[in-house]
């Protein structure tokens, strides 16, 4: 959830978009008009799918990235006032983070353990060294 805020602020966001919802909602908390983009990102890095797909390590770093972006771009669309590009540099911090641990796993044959955003949980793989 911390990720998702952290993505899903109002700069992020765009300032405009953030003013249609004002309007539309009659809400002026900032943090409830960015709250469905919150849930959204914490969602998808909690998805055993995109996780497992977007963290591993036999993967291309390059159609890593792409997938991150487009799963990242789809909560949150490329706006004029929006920075949808620091959401995106965001969760892709995590990621390589995490792809580092399950390398880490594979190459020592021991458990995957990510202790700092303890998400790779959600995902299952050997804990077999690779030859």
């Amino acid at each position: 959830m911390l990720i998702g805020r952290e993505c899903a602020s109002p700069a992020i966001i765009g300032a405009t978009e953030i003013d249609r919802r004002r309007n539309e909602y009659g809400i002026r908390d900032a943090a409830a008009l960015t709250y469905p983009e919150q849930v959204r990102i914490a969602r998808l890095l909690c998805s055993p799918g995109f996780l497992g797909a977007a963290t591993d390590p036999d993967t291309d770093s390059a159609l890593r990235s792409d997938l991150v972006r487009k799963a990242v771009e789809a909560i949150i669309p490329i706006r004029d006032d929006a920075d949808t590009w620091r959401a995106t540099n965001r969760v892709w911090t995590a990621i390589t983070h995490l792809t580092a641990r399950r390398r880490d796993a594979r190459v020592y044959g021991v458990p995957m353990r990510d202790t700092y955003y303890n998400i790779l949980r959600f995902i299952e793989e050997t804990t077999e060294a690779q030859p």
